[in-house]
């Protein structure tokens, strides 16, 4: 009967996935239509380099989307026939620190890592779209100094938790799919299209994940992914 019942759950989390992207997709790329035309109108080549940036943050983020689609489909496809695999948290977190280097720097923000050698179960590419949404969101909602990231994984879960000093995601990242990073005043831009909490909440539950946010004590918050290991 739980088993049912999860798997009817699941169901519904895959499908409200599916709806949101279909709908939000859209987002990103008129964003990129409307950034082609604006390039298209400026004589300044720093300028030009700048909405270049940013449409290259936004066309990444969207083949994210596009790409978690595909492989949401095919483990649909396969979570029959094919056991998931344990895979360490160390290679994961080196493909989100690359990607998101350039948008750290802009908001001179660091990142200190943990369990680097915790073992996840799931899916490399969804988990590390799932950690870089998580990354993602820290970083639209945090003040200053670092974000710390760090996996564990005790008999009965696996939690990975990014804790920094600033506020929760407010409630436009939290309904969104996608949002946008501006850069801070006197500060270089940062390209700017990254998912929103919607999507990681989303995503979260279509793979059999926990999203939280929750306070730290001092000011932190702490954003927290958790999944209960099967008996």
């Amino acid at each position: 009967m739980r088993k049912t019942a999860a798997t009817g759950e699941k169901a519904k989390a895959e499908a409200a996935l599916w709806g949101g992207l279909a709908h939000d997709l859209r987002q990103p790329v008129q964003s990129l239509l409307l950034l082609v035309h604006l390039l298209s109108q400026k004589q300044d080549v720093a300028a030009k380099k700048a909405t270049i940036q940013y449409m290259q943050q936004g066309l990444v983020t969207l083949q994210d989307m596009i790409e978690a689609i595909g492989q949401l489909s095919r483990l649909e496809c396969n979570s029959r026939q094919t056991p998931v695999a344990a895979i360490e948290f160390g290679p994961v977190l080196g493909i989100v620190e690359m990607e998101l280097a350039r948008v750290l720097a802009g908001r001179h923000i660091g990142l200190e890592v943990g369990g680097t050698g915790t073992l996840i179960e799931g899916e490399p590419v969804l988990l590390v779209l799932l950690v870089k949404g998580l990354v993602c969101n820290a970083i639209a909602s945090c003040s200053a100094g670092a974000i710390a990231l760090e996996a564990q994984s005790s008999n009965s879960s696996t939690s990975i938790a990014c804790t920094y000093e600033g506020d929760p995601p407010d409630a436009h990242q939290r309904k969104s799919f996608f949002i946008e990073l501006a850069s801070k005043p006197g500060e270089p831009p940062v390209a700017g299209v990254i998912p929103g909490f919607a999507f990681i909440e989303r995503l979260s539950a279509a793979l059999g994940w926990t999203v939280t946010i929750g306070a730290s004590g001092k000011g932190l918050c702490r954003l927290s992914l958790t999944h209960t290991k099967a008996a």
